[in-house]
């Protein structure tokens, strides 16, 4: 059968550590024996936390969690100067966790050890059932929540204290047992055969409170359980690693602070039995430094994103310039074509009064042509037809009036006209070269876009590419590399130790590569916003293009020549008003000459009617030619009026037009604003990135190892004056036979106590003595 065995460090053996081994039959006294070679697990926590930080950690935490399960705390400071040195009140606190073979505690104990200095008087916090002292004689005063007790000045002090069976503990675990598919209690397994399968569960106590869970938070496990390949051979496991031991198998599995696992192994049984499993929980005191590991690969991608966001804040700078002179001259050709339109309403006024004279002059010689005809007919009429003569020489005179007033306001409107025209040109020269500026500059931004994407994704690209392309299979390969190479560690084998290192700086090269790539990931989700806007921007000027050529930059230069259409329309109707006017002055001038001859008839009709047909001949040659040039006059009235009409519309129309450009433009200069605003803050924002990361990734390493604990006592939380807290959980074997090997075990015990029972009679009861009797 499995024989039940305890072991720890011998504390006699400081300078050599030795193994102690206590073997304990089922109706016998526990027999000693210390073998002086030293062993892999003779390893000292000081050492293994040396290697763990000299980058050796996991394979050597591995191999000395599995060596320190059930070992006191002595073990854990063999080998530590300030064990014979310290005068400090601190204390070791061992919490040994007996448990069935299914994980149900039956018995809490813990071993509190203060180390070997000047002799002096301690009250250590602690409310026990039952103290036992370890070292000395003393009887223990265990009164009012607290043990006194008295330190030794050359050795280290001991004593045991029982706690409830019931008290929570930081974890919960559990093993369960399935025999042929149905499951079975383990106290029915034993030598049972058939297709086994087994299954460890170790969680966090959820029913912990917050000084409790502190430990499951911060400690790592290490699980081991032995079994006997004749007894259960096994070929199947999940979430564990295997190891073989003689003719034993050995099932390991690990868990990190804060986490949970369930381990199962599966196999043939064939008599089963086991010798149980031991499970040790502990801090782990080790610094592991990102920034001791190669970033150069890191600081190269954020050096990229650094310069691309520089590039694209650059380029938003010069989009906004150019927005602000684009809506500077659109402001100003606004205010151009705003005079131009005033011209415009007084050019029609002036042109409608030219007409409203026109019209009235037309009216003047039409009677003037009657009075004439009359005159013609006989001088017979002449008083009544000079009296006609008089009066239409007064219409004559008025609508000569109204032409001259609608002349002046022509004039007027023409030079207003010509002022605005003289503006408009000035502003429309300036279009071009600023909707180029606006092309270029979206353009830039563009660029800048698809830089930043760029290197974002290159930066993504490259930190898969570390790993081979898959992070979570990268993760996994490391771990179970990791796993088998901490499974097969032997110390004295360089190459084993040599594979394990591999597996450690395999890990953190995966972190790294994870760390970096998810910094990435969300600096690029936080981009897409930004980029959609610029995106937008880009389309709106250049249609999407980025060389300057795009459907946009055209789109706006086509918009230009529309509008430079308009102002040649403009020009074409100002011509044509200039032409009318010219039609309009000849008339004139023939009008005032007709008025001349008028003017000459009558006084020659007022002189005397001997000159009356020759004055009546003049007059009417006069109203022909006062009437061609009145016909003139209209018709150039009335295509000045048309070309007031058109003028009128065109500048009305580019006016909203440059109003609406103006607009647009003080609209696209807030965005290029709000753009390079962000574009700037963007890259103030990447700006040490890469320390950022490493911050990170170290404090999810700190977090992952449970570095940021602070020690205190599992039996009184609010004592904090305590080295080291450790958790030992031994839980039970499944044992064939245990009637006839308990009496072959008491037989052994009776020749051996037969043997020494007289040297033994007097011999003084040493610290063994006490701890092998309490077991």
């Amino acid at each position: 059968m499995a024989v039940p065995r305890v072991r720890w460090a011998d504390p006699s053996h400081v300078d050599r550590p030795g193994l102690c081994e206590m073997i304990l039959y089922s109706n016998s006294h526990p027999q000693p024996r210390c073998i002086k070679e030293p062993s892999m697990e003779s390893v000292t926590m000081t050492t293994f936390r040396r290697r763990f930080a000299a980058g050796i950690a996991a394979a050597t935490a591995g191999a000395l969690l599995i060596a320190g399960v059930a070992m006191p705390p002595v073990a854990a400071h063999a080998d530590e100067p300030s064990a014979s040195s310290s005068s400090s009140a601190g204390k070791d606190e061992t919490i040994y966790i007996k448990a069935g073979a299914d994980g149900s505690v039956s018995g809490i104990y813990v071993v509190n050890t203060f180390a070997a200095g000047s002799a002096r008087t301690v009250n250590d916090p602690g409310a026990y059932a039952k103290v036992t002292n370890l070292t000395t004689d003393e009887q223990l005063d265990n009164a009012n929540g607290s043990v006194s007790l008295t330190t030794l000045a050359d050795q280290p002090f001991y004593y045991q204290g029982d706690l409830d069976a019931s008290t929570t503990l930081p974890w919960t675990i559990g093993v369960t047992y399935t025999l042929d598919g149905q499951p079975i209690a383990a106290d029915q397994l034993a030598g049972k055969s058939g297709d086994l399968e087994i299954s460890l569960s170790i969680e966090p106590n959820a029913a912990a409170d917050q000084a409790v869970s502190d430990f499951a938070d911060s400690y790592v496990i290490q699980a081991q359980g032995t079994f006997p390949q004749d007894a259960f051979a096994v070929d199947r496991t999940s979430n564990a690693t295997l190891a073989q031991a003689g003719g034993n198998t050995v099932v390991s599995a690990m868990v990190l602070p804060g986490e949970s696992t369930h381990a199962t192994i599966g196999g043939k049984a064939n008599g089963f039995s086991s010798s149980g499993w031991q499970i040790t929980a502990m801090s782990l005191d080790m610094a592991l430094d990102v920034r001791d590991q190669d970033t150069s690969k890191l600081s190269e991608q954020t050096d990229k994103l650094e310069d691309a966001t520089t590039q694209l804040k650059n380029g938003a700078d010069d989009l906004a310039d150019g927005n602000g002179k684009l809506r500077d001259g659109a402001n100003a050709l606004a205010d151009g074509l705003g005079t131009a339109n005033d011209g415009a309403s007084a050019l029609a006024q002036g042109v409608t009064s030219l007409s409203e004279g026109a019209g009235s002059l037309n009216d003047g010689l039409g009677t003037l042509q009657t009075g004439a005809d009359a005159l013609n007919d006989g001088l017979g009429t002449l008083s009544g037809g000079a009296g006609s003569l008089q009066d239409g020489a007064t219409q004559l005179k008025s609508g000569a009036d109204a032409v001259a007033d609608g002349n002046r306001k022509l004039a007027d409107g023409l030079s207003q006209l010509s002022q605005a025209s003289g503006q408009l040109t000035n502003a429309t020269s300036q279009l071009p070269s600023q909707a180029k500026a606006l092309s270029d500059a979206a353009s830039s931004l563009a660029q800048g876009d698809q830089q930043y994407r760029k290197a974002l994704s290159d930066g993504q690209s490259a930190a898969l590419a570390a790993v081979g392309g898959d992070i979570e299979a990268a993760e996994t390969a490391a771990e179970q590399a990791y796993q088998t190479a901490l499974a097969g560690l032997n110390p004295n084998d360089p190459q084993s130790v040599q594979r394990l290192n591999a597996a450690v700086e395999t890990m953190a090269k995966v972190q790294n590569a994870k760390g970096q790539y998810e910094a990435l990931k969300q600096t690029a989700d936080g981009y897409g916003q930004l980029g959609q806007g610029i995106a937008a921007l880009n389309t709106a000027v250049n249609g999407g293009g980025t060389d300057g050529s795009s459907n946009g930059a055209a789109a706006l230069t086509g918009q230009l020549e529309q509008l430079g259409q308009g102002i040649a329309d403009m020009h074409t109707a100002i011509t044509q008003l200039q032409a009318g006017a010219q039609s309009a002055a000849e008339g004139s001038s023939q009008l005032a000459s007709g008025a001349t001859g008028l003017a000459s008839g009558a006084s020659d009709l007022a002189s005397g009617a001997a000159n009356a047909q020759q004055g009546a001949s003049q007059l009417a040659a006069g109203v022909s030619s006062a009437r061609d040039g009145s016909s003139r006059l209209a018709s150039g009235a009335s295509d000045a009026a048309s070309g007031a009409s058109q003028l009128a519309s065109g500048v009305s129309s580019a006016r909203d037009g440059a109003n609406d450009l103006a607009s647009g433009a003080g609209s696209a200069a807030d965005g290029a604003d709000q753009l390079s605003d962000g574009a700037r803050e963007l890259a103030d924002s990447v700006k040490g990135m890469d320390d950022k990361v490493l911050d990170e990734l170290q404090k999810t390493i700190d977090d992952k190892l449970g570095r940021n604990f602070k020690a205190h006592s599992f039996v009184a939380p609010e004592n904090t004056d305590v080295n080291r807290v450790q958790f030992t959980y031994v839980l039970d074997g499944v044992d064939v036979d245990d009637e006839s090997d308990g009496a072959s075990g008491a037989t052994d015990s009776a020749d051996t106590t037969a043997t020494g029972s007289t040297a033994d009679a007097n011999r003084e009861t040493t610290f063994w003595d006490r701890l092998l009797a309490l077991l």
